[in-house]
């Protein structure tokens, strides 16, 4: 595939005019899925897809234009060549972009993660031995993914990644747990742990339900709880375009007006390998971006573009300033000091869903969601019914949080719209003082 992708940017690069620049992008995935419900297999396939972009650039003129690829390369150049054709044509109809970067040789890098992943049939076996007994619902995708990128210029970069996830449910009737398993290096040890856990919360769901009056609560989130709050931050959270046009979520926070706690750090770290560190344009990402520091923002997200429009330097972040690998440092609460640290409070393993209820004060909202639990010194009693929270992240990330884990998760981008997601978070629990639930 590599080389493939080699020979159609030397076909098409020889074909610019000189006044042209262009660049070629990869993206595809050779991946298992496999579908579970009721604890039976209901669907197992294999998608071998891979796409090409074509961006033409002529001055400020700039034009995009995507298309599945074809593994035979002398038909993937010919189909090439007449998308360049097109856009070439289609460039005397548009306006120029005043603050497009301009196409420049951004280096070379080759990164491929290898990973240990299981065959089709190492997965039915040991997800049926780990879940026997159980109502297991879920997708399992395990394969390869690549992304790449060359131009005109002379760059080339290349990133490939061998990853899986069995991003699962375990029913009860309407009652569920919900949990991941994810990684690089297959242990089917680790995969029966996972499901163990999910088979004693589910037991615990079992038991009658509590039903508690809104109101401020201690609460410990597990990592795929916090990942739907962080999965807020990664629309335009850290976007400096955003923050300069006065629209962000951390506006309050950039002018020193509000606070975070001292024991948060979060920062885009590449060196998880869940990303490439170039980004769509093929310039390189800093190896790790710090975005809050002991409470502090330290950086905002800049693109080349917003660097050039604003006079300031850039990260050399994403287009779209989004950040892409997210990780929340861990702190020192250990896994057996949990319970007895909450007390008396809430144990929530996943929210349903979080929206912004006000931007400015970085105040979110949504729904707890399956495994949701009410302890009481230290013990669990039972499943909760269902509670809308409404809180503020300068409250919640701030007097409020009381401690990270020492451990930390990978929770993995699951989404499968089009093409398997390549991107994820590293994440630890958080125990929280006073959490706001409305309803």
């Amino acid at each position: 595939m590599k080389k493939i992708f080699q020979q159609i940017g030397v076909e098409i690069f020889s074909d610019l005019l000189p006044d042209e620049d262009a660049s070629l992008q990869l993206s595809g995935e050779d991946t298992i899925y496999i579908r579970y419900n009721a604890g039976q297999v209901r669907q197992n396939t294999q998608v071998h897809q891979y796409s090409l972009t074509l961006v033409y650039k002529k001055g400020k003129k700039v034009l995009h234009q995507s298309w599945s690829m074809i593994a035979d390369v002398s038909q993937a150049v010919q189909e090439a060549k007449k998308y360049l054709y097109f856009l070439r044509e289609q460039a005397v109809l548009i306006a120029e972009s005043p603050f497009e970067p301009e196409m420049a040789d951004h280096g070379k890098s080759d990164v491929d993660h290898k990973g240990n992943l299981p065959s089709p049939e190492s997965i039915f076996q040991e997800i049926h031995e780990a879940s026997q007994g159980t109502d297991f619902c879920g997708l399992v995708a395990s394969g390869k993914q690549v992304v790449a990128i060359q131009n005109s210029k002379g760059q080339f970069h290349w990133f490939s990644k061998e990853s899986f996830f069995v991003d699962y449910s375990l029913y009860f009737g309407e009652r569920a747990v919900k949990a991941f398993y994810a990684g690089s290096d297959w242990s089917a040890q680790a995969l029966k742990e996972n499901i163990q856990k999910s088979v004693q919360h589910l037991e615990i769901m079992k038991r009658p339900m509590v039903k508690l009056k809104p109101g401020a609560y201690r609460i410990f989130l597990e990592p795929a709880a916090v990942a739907e709050l962080v999965g807020h931050l990664s629309y335009s959270s850290f976007s400096f375009r955003n923050f300069k046009s006065g629209d962000g979520l951390w506006i309050e926070l950039a002018h020193q007006r509000k606070t975070l706690s001292p024991l948060l750090n979060l920062r885009e770290n590449f060196e998880l390998g869940f990303v490439p560190m170039f980004n769509k344009l093929g310039e390189l990402s800093p190896a790790q971006v710090p975005l809050i520091e002991s409470g502090v923002l330290k950086n905002w997200l800049v693109s080349t573009a917003s660097a050039k429009e604003f006079s300031v330097e850039t990260n050399h972040a994403s287009p779209s300033e989004y950040p892409r690998s997210l990780e929340i440092l861990p702190g020192t609460l250990r896994r057996d000091e949990i319970l007895p640290q909450l007390g008396t409070g809430l144990y929530l393993a996943n929210l349903h869903y979080v929206n912004a209820s006000d931007q400015k004060s970085a105040r979110l909202t949504g729904m707890t969601r399956f495994a949701a639990f009410w302890v009481q010194n230290g013990q669990i009693v039972g499943p909760i019914d269902n509670l809308r929270f409404d809180e503020s992240l300068y409250e919640a990330w701030g007097q409020k949080l009381l401690a990270l884990t020492e451990d930390s998760e990978i929770i993995p981008d699951t989404s499968t719209y089009g093409a398997r997601a390549l991107s994820g978070n590293k994440l630890p629990g958080m125990l929280i003082d006073q959490f706001s639930f409305t309803l």
